[in-house]
């Protein structure tokens, strides 16, 4: 567990304050940061390996009972949610029938699961995702209102704000990665794999640029998140990208760059 206090943090101003909260099967974070200038208050993080999401639901049910801060009334309230079923749909082609399909055949939706809708200015797309079907319930419980948003929602925005014209960015959770790519200034690439060998996250990535038509010399990664397979994927991707970079810049210097890299709230 992690925990990081500013000197200037007063609990009776919540009101005045922004609750950023983390929700994955390998643990859970929240920030709060000032209203007003953004600045960070508060930071936690508690590293868990949960099973099923069955159990994360009970599980985030017992942390928000237990984290008294998460109680209390604020400014506004977002809960970043990590996903790997999920898909984008444009703007164009946005209809319920299409959308059930992709709930039914590709993310292989159970009746104990329901699914959530993230628009995406910088793309015009919906993100359809999965999510537990008590998971709003033990969060409309716990904290009252708030918004629901899918990790990627925060990665494409990242990615966005990335110069260069060509660039991929890897978001890790143990044993599953993210991968985002940009041409163009254009999302031309997101989806997400299971890994269990550094040597999968090489593959994967390179025949993604491949398939792609991505110059690598001509091209930044950006990784994020938690895995052991990041240095190593470091190593043996230095060889054939212009630079690797954290997508993440640590403007806090109180909280390691693991920790800020790991943590989508911090974003």
């Amino acid at each position: 567990m992690f925990e990081f206090v500013d000197d200037s943090f007063i609990r009776e101003n919540s009101h005045e304050n922004i609750l950023s909260i983390q929700v994955s099967l390998n643990g859970f974070s929240f920030c709060i940061r000032k209203g007003v200038d953004n600045k960070l208050l508060y930071f936690k993080q508690l590293q868990l390996k949960i099973s099923s999401n069955h159990l994360l639901v009970r599980r985030l049910d017992d942390w928000c009972k237990e984290e008294e801060l998460l109680l209390l009334p604020y400014r506004e309230k977002h809960v970043y949610y990590v996903e790997y079923r999920f898909s984008l749909v444009p703007e164009q082609l946005e209809s319920e029938a299409l959308k059930s399909d992709i709930r039914t055949l590709v993310m292989s939706a159970n009746e104990e699961e329901e699914y959530a809708e993230n628009w995406i200015e910088e793309i015009k797309a919906k993100l359809v995702f999965m999510i537990p079907d008590q998971l709003n319930n033990i969060l409309h419980e716990n904290i009252g209102d708030y918004r629901l948003k899918h990790v990627v929602k925060k990665l494409i925005s990242i990615s966005h704000t990335e110069s260069s014209l060509c660039n991929l960015l890897v978001f890790f959770d143990e044993k599953e990665m993210i991968v985002l790519a940009k041409k163009n200034k254009q999302l031309i690439f997101c989806n997400n794999f299971r890994i269990n060998h550094v040597n999968d996250v090489v593959y994967y990535i390179l025949t993604i640029a491949k398939q792609l038509h991505i110059d690598l010399k001509d091209s930044t990664l950006q990784i994020s998140g938690k895995s052991d397979f990041i240095d190593g994927a470091k190593q043996n991707l230095s060889q054939h990208f212009v630079s690797i970079t954290k997508a993440i810049q640590n403007t806090e210097d109180r909280i390691s760059e693991s920790n800020v890299a790991q943590s989508v709230c911090l974003f």
